[in-house]
């Protein structure tokens, strides 16, 4: 039986340095992409699937390999409980272009790789998953980023709604479907973790 490596123990800077290198090891840059052919027998990839494969690379190059349905969305910008955003997934699958490692998630594969580029600049997430928000919701979303965890009352005051409102508790559960927030206990919102 073999016995698996321990990984070495790296400082935050370095971790983010050793993801951004793995990443730009594994994305064919983007001028090199569209100067390469696509490889023989390879279908073609339209301008939706490539922001598909453009988004996994984003993530892997922030040390996320296996990104979930909700973050790949997010960072494409595409609503991830949209039929559009699933069948533009469903056809990278049948491309050999991402697969699903588990539940809910997606990678890309090798092939998938030489088609994605790796984004001039690596945005913070928080700033990329507004794309796909209403202003109401990303308002509440970045009142919530700058408190961490807090009361529903401390996000609404901070927002100009009523905490007990309907549209306030919209809000709220639509940033929770898309796991952007979590209610970490009674009357308490938090920022999910991978937009910290």
């Amino acid at each position: 039986m073999r016995k698996a490596l321990s990984a070495p123990r790296l400082l935050s800077a370095d971790v983010e340095a050793a993801s951004i290198k793995a990443a730009k090891a594994m994305v064919v840059p983007y001028a090199e992409r569209l100067a390469a052919a696509a490889p023989e027998g390879a279908a073609p990839v339209t301008k939706p699937e490539r922001r598909v494969l453009d988004a996994l690379a984003y993530w892997a190059a922030l040390g996320i390999a296996e990104p979930t349905r909700e973050m790949i969305g997010a960072a494409s910008g595409y609503s991830p409980g949209s039929g559009n955003f699933g069948n533009l997934l469903g056809s990278l699958m049948r491309k050999d272009m991402i697969a699903y490692p588990r539940p809910g998630a997606a990678s890309l594969t090798e092939l998938g790789a030489t088609q994605a580029s790796l984004p001039r600049s690596l945005d913070p997430p928080l700033q990329r998953v507004k794309s796909i928000l209403s202003d109401p919701q990303a308002r509440v979303l970045q009142a919530v980023a700058n408190r961490g965890s807090t009361t529903r009352e401390e996000i609404a005051a901070a927002t100009g709604y009523s905490a007990g409102s309907g549209n306030f508790g919209n809000l709220l559960g639509a940033l929770r479907t898309l796991t952007m927030i979590d209610y970490p206990g009674p009357g308490r919102v938090a920022i999910a973790g991978w937009l910290r």
